[in-house]
């Protein structure tokens, strides 16, 4: 009598993991220690930002930089897959500028609207981020809604630590 073979759980993980879920794993297991949570966020109001382009989007800042936010535009090949290249996913910024200080508006806003968002405790950097924004897009796949090709990417000081957040519109 035929049987179907069994595959060992090793055959099983190296058959069915591609090369960015193995390095996503590894990355994950090394630098990204706690569980990343992908939720959905409606912003009533918009935050209000001043251009600064001296600004880097992975250059560690320092504990007096204040709120951050970086506007990328994901490349349309990559922007509604469900298994994302990390090389060049994301671009130069579109946008670089901090938190308005003052009253009143600023030159640019994260407008208000629904977004999917994840938060991680820690300066990260342009890989981590890349690994957290495709996670939020496949969330974002797997749910059926309809993404934007714009990523927007915030730090800021949050209980005495860097926070990185991920804000990614849908309709």
């Amino acid at each position: 009598m035929w049987s179907a073979p069994k595959l060992s759980t090793t055959a099983y993980r190296r058959d069915a993991g591609s090369l960015w879920n193995r390095r996503r794993r590894r990355r994950a297991g090394k630098k990204m220690k706690q569980q990343l949570n992908v939720m959905r966020l409606t912003l009533y109001a918009p935050l209000f930002y001043d251009p600064d382009h001296t600004l880097s989007p992975f250059a560690v800042a320092g504990k007096g930089a204040g709120e951050t936010l970086f506007l990328f535009a994901i490349p349309q090949e990559q922007a509604f897959s469900i298994e994302p290249e990390p090389e060049g996913y994301l671009g130069a910024p579109l946008f670089a500028g901090t938190a308005r200080v003052e009253e009143g508006s600023g030159e640019f806003a994260l407008p208000a609207g629904n977004y999917l968002f994840a938060q991680a405790r820690g300066e990260l950097d342009a890989a981590d981020v890349v690994w957290m924004a495709a996670e939020v897009q496949k969330d974002g796949l797997w749910e059926k809604r309809v993404l934007t090709d714009r990523l927007y990417l915030r730090r800021l000081f949050e209980h005495g630590g860097p926070v990185t957040q991920v804000f990614r519109p849908f309709r």
